[in-house]
């Protein structure tokens, strides 16, 4: 399986605090960029 691949919701504000999110077929994925290894 390939990995992820994160981009900047765009409700994240301008600050540095954003969250990101990456699709596949099956699935939605959500993390926040201060913490991308959870």
């Amino acid at each position: 399986m390939a990995p992820a691949k994160y981009r900047k919701s765009s409700y994240s504000n301008e600050e540095r605090e954003c969250v990101q999110i990456a699709t596949t077929h099956h699935t939605i994925t959500i993390r926040d960029s201060k913490r991308p290894t959870g």
